[in-house]
């Protein structure tokens, strides 16, 4: 096993039952992020698209060494203006 295996988690995606809204705060993917109160006054880049947030208390049963944040949201952008898409990975406690 090589070490970007063993620091790696999975996820894996379920589409939403249709006419049932997501929670807000739940980890997600595509659609309209839940963003922070002081982040909406902040202009995000118009080639900004966001890809998808993620709860970190989602993620803390597989990060027992703690090398991620426990608590919060991390949000991850795609910056799709250049040939080779930028990300851009934002977090919120």
């Amino acid at each position: 096993m090589t070490d970007k295996a063993y620091y790696s988690i999975g996820m894996k995606m379920t589409k939403r039952q249709e006419g049932k809204e997501r929670p807000e705060g739940e980890s997600c993917f595509f659609g309209a992020p839940d963003l922070p109160e002081a982040w909406l006054e902040n202009e995000f880049g118009e080639g900004e698209l966001f890809l998808c947030q993620v709860r970190c208390a989602d993620l803390a049963p597989y990060d027992p060494e703690g090398r991620l944040p426990h608590c919060g949201m991390l949000y991850l952008f795609l910056d799709i203006t250049e040939e080779e898409y930028l990300p851009a990975v934002r977090y919120w406690d």
